[in-house]
């Protein structure tokens, strides 16, 4: 794990990210047809290490595969599942494994985001985290932006 407050440096990791997907995507059977998905969790720094390993532990348990990367500056991790498209009970793991990390985030007392494309399953998760303010959220939302022309129903819920 490396830290660093450089911006050059951040931006690089980033990169590295994308290489490590790319990378452990060619682990997988050549024949096969692998998607990397990715599921993302936001831990308090003190946590970040439990919920790393916990996660670890889950995909290890499975029958997938991939790394897990992260920005441990803001807490944020991601684990990258390789799942082959062609073969549904991968798919029923993918989806047990990314529903585990936002259950896991809110038990721990942490937060959840649902940004990016990958974020659209945990709209549940935001909901019951926040309760009454996720609809007050909403509310402001369509007052302000009516015409609903950025990232309607992806950020607060439209009705």
């Amino acid at each position: 794990m490396t830290f660093t407050g450089d911006r050059v440096a951040r931006a690089r990791a980033l990169l590295d990210h994308h290489a490590q997907s790319e990378s452990h995507l060619r682990t997988r059977a050549p024949d096969a047809v692998a998607y990397p998905t990715s599921t993302e969790d936001v831990s308090r720094i003190a946590a970040l290490a439990e919920a790393v390993e916990e996660t670890r532990a889950d995909l290890t348990a499975s029958i997938l595969t991939g790394p897990i990367v992260g920005r441990a500056g803001d807490g944020n991790f991601y684990a990258i599942l390789l799942v082959r498209l062609d073969d549904p009970r991968e798919i029923a793991v993918a989806k047990r494994l990314a529903a585990r990390m936002p259950e896991r985030a809110l038990c721990m007392g942490d937060t959840i985001t649902a940004k990016h494309r990958n974020g659209m399953g945990k709209l549940g998760y935001i909901a019951a985290k926040l309760g009454e303010a996720w609809g007050v959220m909403g509310a402001m939302k369509r007052a302000l932006e009516p015409k609903r022309p950025m990232k309607a129903g992806k950020l607060v819920p439209l009705e």
